[in-house]
């Protein structure tokens, strides 16, 4: 790490490996991604992609929850069925 930060190819590489890992996932989880953020471009080109995506029901995520995501206690009932 230079500075705290992680070296450009570095970070080339972790982009490489979050977008192959999605796609060989039925779904994906995302904890959290802030407004203007990597996290969040991700998500929307996942969601782009009809994944089907899901975060944790929370108003810090309304940005994910507003572009499609689907909240997590979706995830709890569709275990009870």
């Amino acid at each position: 790490m230079i500075g705290g930060f992680h070296s450009p190819m570095e970070k080339e590489l972790a982009q490489q490996r979050n977008h192959f890992v999605a796609r060989l996932a039925n779904e994906v989880f995302i904890a959290h991604a802030a407004t203007g953020s990597k996290t969040l471009a991700f998500c929307e080109h996942l969601l782009s992609q009809n994944k089907p995506l899901f975060t944790i029901d929370r108003p810090e995520n309304a940005a994910l929850l507003n572009r499609g995501c689907k909240p997590l206690a979706e995830i709890d009932a569709l275990n009870n069925q």
